[in-house]
């Protein structure tokens, strides 16, 4: 990693670090010693990018000297077409690739070297030549797994709806098709006995990853004309009976929660949760939405809207076993986490030796001795199928 590279992500992580402080009502010190770190970190950034101005234009001069004839070595190319001509991939009297052809090209180059493009202009850096050509690595045959198997069974949820129309929570849709156990929502530190913010840094995780995919299927499904679906606010009625809300429900319903969370004293909704006062929350936002005329509001989340059509959702269905598929979908998404953690396990501890400088490690529970074995206990335990 580079230095500007060093000090971009350092000022993004303070960034976070500081976010997290404030949230959870740290000491006022503290915080005024991460925002001193952020404005040192944006200096020294300042400082680096002012440095390699000055040298670029030498690095680009004597790059010039044609590469073509020399393979590919570390170095600068003057732009991405010299760039795979000196490493064999593209012919000289080649025009410069692009759409498809430059994506296939960048793959190409990635088994090569690492290499990186200039923070301006064309200019391709080359860091380093790798001794034997890695083998092109290809995640469709991956994404397409996780699609089918999602979009199995979510086919065999729609078919069980009486409805056209399902809202489902992005939590609820993710059990169903088994991307963790039924008791991965409703646990907490306490009840797992785990340091809360390494909990917490798994939940976020997680449950970003678990959108990612759930998000990418639904695409799918859309695009093959399954279905019609939204990530939009739902409304619970008294009844139970649940319903999209529309534009002034949801500006009713956004007023409200404001005002309540002030009149609670807090910044935002992780405060709200964190202290405890979700409950109080959601009874004052009941009381103040009825209020504004909306009288069989009970509570909203967001969620999906999913449309379909029972024609369109026989034609679709596919021969499977629920079971199997979940299982199979749940293997996935493991290896994906455990991959996930382990890059942030491996990267914390690397910027905690780099960063020895700035004082105390960033994120340091993320480079800490217990996180892996606190993730891998929360893997066992709330995401695999038992």
């Amino acid at each position: 990693m580079n230095k500007i590279e060093f000090f971009k992500e350092s000022i993004e992580d303070y960034k976070k670090l500081l976010c997290e402080l404030e949230n959870e009502n740290a000491p006022i010190d503290a915080i005024e010693l991460v925002k001193e770190s952020i404005r040192t970190n944006k200096i020294l950034l300042e400082n680096c990018i002012s440095k390699e101005g000055a040298t670029k234009a030498l690095e680009v001069a004597k790059a010039r000297a044609s590469k073509e004839d020399l393979g590919l070595t570390v170095g600068v190319y003057k732009n991405f077409k010299a760039f795979c001509i000196a490493g064999g991939k593209l012919e000289v009297d080649a025009k410069t690739p692009k759409g498809d052809t430059r994506k296939a090209l960048i793959k190409q180059m990635d088994s090569l070297c690492s290499w990186r493009k200039a923070e301006k202009g064309n200019a391709i850096i080359v860091d380093e030549v790798y001794q034997f050509e890695k083998d092109i690595e290809d995640g469709r045959s991956k994404n397409n797994i996780y699609i089918d198997s999602a979009e199995a069974l979510i086919i065999h949820n729609l078919k069980k709806s009486t409805d056209a129309v399902t809202f489902i929570t992005v939590g609820n849709l993710g059990e169903y098709i088994g991307l963790y156990n039924d008791k991965y929502q409703y646990a907490d530190h306490e009840s797992m006995r785990v340091d809360y913010t390494i909990f917490n840094n798994f939940k976020r995780t997680t449950n970003a990853e678990a959108k990612r995919i759930l998000d990418r299927c639904l695409k799918s499904m859309e695009n093959r004309k399954l279905i019609d679906s939204s990530y939009t606010r739902i409304i619970v009625c008294e009844d139970r009976e649940l319903r999209g809300a529309n534009a002034e429900e949801k500006k009713i319903i956004l007023d409200a929660e404001s005002k309540i969370m002030k009149s609670l004293g807090c910044l935002n909704f992780t405060q709200v949760k964190n202290r405890k006062l979700l409950a109080l929350f959601n009874e004052r936002v009941k009381e103040e939405v009825n209020s504004k005329g909306i009288e069989e509001f009970e509570s909203s989340f967001k969620g999906y809207e999913i449309v379909s059509t029972n024609k369109l959702v026989s034609e679709a269905e596919k021969q499977l076993v629920t079971l199997e598929k979940k299982q199979e979908l749940n293997g996935l998404f493991i290896d994906k986490l455990n991959s996930t953690f382990e890059q942030k396990n491996n990267h914390s501890k690397s910027k905690q030796l780099e960063n020895h400088l700035f004082g105390e490690a960033i994120l340091k529970y993320e480079a800490s001795e217990e996180y892996r074995p606190t993730v891998n206990k929360l893997i066992d335990e709330l995401i695999k199928l038992k």
